[in-house]
């Protein structure tokens, strides 16, 4: 079983909705953007960014959704976690694009905020994974039923 979005190749799978997953800039407290009620992709050019490795599902949709857009990401330094984007951030390397659930935690700490994405594919589908779900284990099974509460 695997939790992925929607955006990757699921051949040979039964895919199974499981839930949405919003992205938002995440900003140090403080920054330009952070007065604004949202931001397009567009309005981000210029600025410096702190993103996952470019072999990860996530970073390679937001290339690609600058790259159709013309726009090229001023990636400043490339980390493996979610947990590493933020505190880069928290360390004002640059700003982050990344799931809304990565960035609401650490609100109230005051040393990131957030800024909504006014653009449709800031909302993202994610789908469970399973090769054969008539086959899962009654554990397995419970598991999924769970997850898609």
């Amino acid at each position: 079983m695997g939790i992925f979005s929607g955006l990757t190749q699921a051949r040979g799978l039964q895919v199974l909705p499981y839930r949405r997953d919003t992205l938002v800039v995440c900003a140090p407290k403080g920054h330009r953007l952070t007065a604004r009620d949202s931001v397009r992709l567009g309005d981000l050019e210029g600025e410096n960014f702190v993103a996952l490795q470019r072999n990860s599902s996530l970073q390679a949709f937001v290339d690609k959704r600058a790259q159709d857009l013309g726009l090229t990401i001023r990636t400043m330094v490339e980390v493996k976690s979610f947990d590493g984007v933020r505190r880069m951030v928290q360390a004002r390397l640059g700003i982050a694009i990344l799931p809304f659930g990565a960035v609401e935690g650490f609100l109230e700490q005051g040393s990131v905020d957030m800024i909504p994405i006014d653009e449709p594919w800031a909302t993202r589908e994610l789908l469970i994974a399973v090769r054969d779900r008539e086959a899962l284990p009654p554990q397995t099974d419970a598991l999924l039923k769970t997850l898609q509460g």
